[in-house]
């Protein structure tokens, strides 16, 4: 199966093919230009470099957050826009698990975190799932590991929590076992987690924190295998918290 992954829930990501637990080819943001100018012409370079036409792909998965508003609402409409103008299946994948598996390990709590500015972090606690294990030593990262032969290679995770926005203390106070943090949301507040968690934290080191296309198509494509297949017409992104408009709107109503 090859699958299309878009990833613009952050400054980096991109895009990605996919196909049977290889990394075909892959376009990342430097995190300096936007998506809006950068993500159409990534998907057509890494078509011709693989010399596929959106017709050959069989699915398209797309980072639906949390993440960047501006971001996730590009990445959304170029998704909705290819699946429909190809006819292929679209699938939504959670812009945190794509992180958390980027980094993922077994036998420790992994908590991707996102900036969500104002003092707050998007975040989500997950498990390695064992039974994502592969013959090459499970404990590899996705990266590491991505041509095994079992399920592409991507480790498997299980969901401990949702998707939240709060500030990095509280998010803190929940662990109380050896936890592994990655994003830039751990980035930002390092010291902070470090003073709060002592020995418990560890951290995901250099491009382990950024969110990868090609980790958001890996996962579609087991998505899509599953049959866990969007509705191109009514997906949304996940916002988690509500945009700055909307609350400028509740503040003024409120009065």
């Amino acid at each position: 199966m090859i699958v299309l992954g878009i990833e613009t829930a952050t400054s980096f990501g991109g895009a990605a093919l996919w196909r049977d637990g290889s990394i075909l080819a892959e376009a990342v943001n430097d995190g300096v230009v936007s998506h809006s100018q950068r993500l159409m012409p990534f998907i057509d370079q890494i078509l011709r470099e693989t010399s596929l036409a959106l017709a050959d792909v069989d699915g398209i998965a797309v980072s639906v957050g949390p993440g960047s508003f501006t971001g996730l609402r590009i990445g959304l409409a170029v998704g909705k826009a290819l699946a429909h103008a190809a006819q292929k299946p679209l699938t939504a994948v959670s812009t945190l698990e794509a992180l958390a598996e980027r980094f993922a390990r077994p036998g420790i709590l992994l908590a991707p975190l996102l900036d969500a500015r104002r003092n707050e972090v998007f975040g989500a606690l997950f498990r390695f799932n064992a039974s994502g294990n592969t013959a090459e030593g499970g404990g590899a990262t996705f990266l590491q590991h991505r041509n095994t032969a079992e399920g592409g290679g991507a480790t498997l995770l299980q969901r401990i929590t949702p998707d939240v926005v709060q500030g990095p203390e509280a998010l803190a106070d929940q662990i109380n076992e050896p936890c592994l943090m990655g994003g830039a949301g751990a980035i930002r507040y390092a010291e902070l987690l470090s003073n709060r968690l002592g020995e418990r934290i560890t951290f995901a080191a250099g491009e382990e924190n950024h969110a990868s296309a090609a980790v958001v198509a890996a996962i579609g494509a087991r998505q899509i295998a599953a049959g866990q297949v969007a509705n191109a017409l009514t997906l949304e992104p996940v916002y988690v918290r509500k945009s700055d408009a909307e609350m400028s709107l509740t503040r003024r109503n409120v009065k």
